[in-house]
């Protein structure tokens, strides 16, 4: 069975991405009937999502024979994005190719 993500993780990715992307804040939605809702304004990161956090994790992840081999990904957008941004973050160095549909 599967593991979920546990505090350890999250901190873990927490500190693979500082150097790369600042926090980004977290504001009332006061348009939320019932209660208190908050918003995380992951549109202020550099690409527009919170896309970048994911693809720039992972590929600080990546062993130096792992980034020799380089990196694919398939994205209609804002993954796509993130890849690139954490490509030239992490370096310029890593050679990435991405898919994006014509449509």
């Amino acid at each position: 069975m599967a593991q979920g993500l546990g505090r350890a993780d999250v901190e873990e990715a927490r500190q693979a991405l500082a150097p790369f992307l600042a926090p980004t804040p977290l504001r009332r939605a006061f348009s939320v009937p019932g209660g208190q809702a908050w918003l995380k304004l992951e549109c202020w990161q550099p690409t527009g999502s919170f896309k970048v956090r994911g693809a720039t994790n992972f590929i600080a992840s990546l062993s130096a024979e792992q980034r020799r081999a380089g990196v694919v990904a398939a994205s209609a957008g804002n993954h796509a994005l993130g890849v690139a941004f954490a490509a030239q973050a992490l370096g310029g160095a890593l050679r990435v190719t991405v898919f994006v549909p014509t449509s």
